[in-house]
């Protein structure tokens, strides 16, 4: 759906690392920031790691906008991977895995979700020291800045500073555990992330009936 968030998840053929080297997710990164200029899709946030690649993407332009973006960004990195590697055929596995999103409080659930994958995972102590996600770049720590911040994250505050900051406090209160496996569960399934209303929403929108029903609201920062 045009102008919405979706949280995007592709992984490795049979969970083999489809990023090897710093080069790799460098040259991906790359790769997404062309993309996303050229075929008008805002990318609010990602978590790469050595099988898989995490996403929060909206295109802009059309809704065929986001299915161009991920196969053009998988094709270029399976062509720079095959020459590096003398790799034959594609290091993804299939099709990849969608989640539209609720906007909102759940968008920014979905930025915090990404950007503490690596401490849940126990690669980092802190979201900061991960090379791969877009946290620093979310908070100004890098040269270039190409993240796009979704109107909830800059609803935060309208200073930059205390934006950060504030959310530099979300990010400490962590992740309820139900609402972490409900993002999880939703992305995995190709269903949505939100609650029962917007369920309701997209079943009327789209005229499709949409069986699994979302909890309410994250929860609150304190």
């Amino acid at each position: 759906m045009v102008g919405y968030t979706h949280h995007i998840l592709q992984c490795g053929h049979n969970h083999q690392p489809v990023f090897r080297r710093e080069v790799d997710y460098r040259e991906y990164l790359m790769e997404m920031e062309e993309l996303k200029f050229r075929l008008q899709v805002q990318v609010q946030g990602w978590c790469l790691f050595p099988e898989r690649a995490h996403l929060l993407v909206s295109p802009m332009r059309s809704t065929r906008a986001l299915g161009e973006f991920i196969k053009e960004l998988a094709g270029r990195h399976t062509r720079h991977f095959n020459a590096r590697y003398q790799h034959a055929g594609t290091p993804w596995g299939g099709r990849y895995r969608c989640s539209l999103v609720e906007p909102g409080p759940w968008q920014l659930a979905c930025v915090r979700y990404l950007e503490l994958l690596p401490v849940y995972q126990g690669l980092v102590s802190a979201p900061r020291q991960y090379p791969w996600s877009s946290y620093t770049m979310r908070l100004g720590g890098t040269d270039r800045d190409w993240l796009d911040r979704d109107a909830h994250y800059l609803s935060l505050d309208r200073d930059r500073i205390l934006r950060r900051s504030l959310y530099r406090d979300y990010i400490a209160q962590g992740i309820d555990p139900k609402e972490r496996e409900f993002i999880e569960a939703a992305v995995r399934r190709g269903q949505l992330t939100g609650s029962r209303e917007f369920v309701d929403k997209v079943e009327a929108l789209t005229g499709q009936r949409i069986l699994f029903r979302g909890p309410g609201r994250p929860k609150k920062n304190k």
